[in-house]
């Protein structure tokens, strides 16, 4: 399902992959992507806002990566990690600086309970891309799952101060301030 939003998000968009021109669109484009999501009023528009986000994030790099993640992200959906991880291996070896690969492999390494993996990668998502509210929630997730939950809890702030519409996060956050009452 997220697979066709994001192709849906991409045909809408427009392409863009392949030029510098289109790395400044893109980072002009997310600035005002995050201005907006900032602002937004109801959960409705902030999830649309979200989306073009995650678009580009997920097409931001070259054509033949963009489908590289595609099909690792279908390799996950079905439970072929090892296959999965092996994409991504060759995907972030080929294309170091796109952000969405390393997210993909940290979400990969989450939910195969390898949290201290998926940190790594996740501070390497946060270097390329600080913004990224879903690696920020991610970390939250893995810190949790690690028992460091005052660290978790200021994860998910971040990733909250970003987008405070991602589903549960709230909630996250009221669940693990009653844990860390002095944050």
């Amino acid at each position: 399902m997220r697979l066709l939003l994001l192709t849906l998000m991409v045909a809408l968009l427009g392409d863009p992959c392949g030029s510098n021109a289109a790395d400044q669109d893109n980072s002009k484009r997310l600035d005002q992507l995050f201005a907006t999501l900032h602002e937004a009023q109801d959960p409705t528009s902030s999830k649309v806002i979200a989306m073009q986000i995650w678009a580009i994030w997920a097409t931001a790099s070259t054509p033949e990566a963009v489908t590289q993640l595609a099909a690792a992200s279908a390799l996950m959906n079905n439970g072929a990690f090892d296959q999965a991880e092996e994409t991504l291996n060759g995907l972030i070896a080929a294309q170091p600086d796109f952000a969405e690969a390393w997210n993909r492999r940290a979400t990969l390494y989450y939910q195969q309970g390898r949290f201290g993996e998926s940190l790594l990668d996740i501070a390497h998502v946060l270097d390329l891309e600080p913004r990224h509210f879903g690696a920020l929630s991610g970390k939250s997730m893995c810190l949790e799952a690690l028992g460091n939950t005052s660290t978790a809890l200021k994860a998910m702030k971040e990733a909250y101060a970003i987008n405070p519409n991602i589903d549960g996060l709230k909630f996250r956050i009221e669940q693990l301030e009653k844990l860390n009452p002095d944050l």
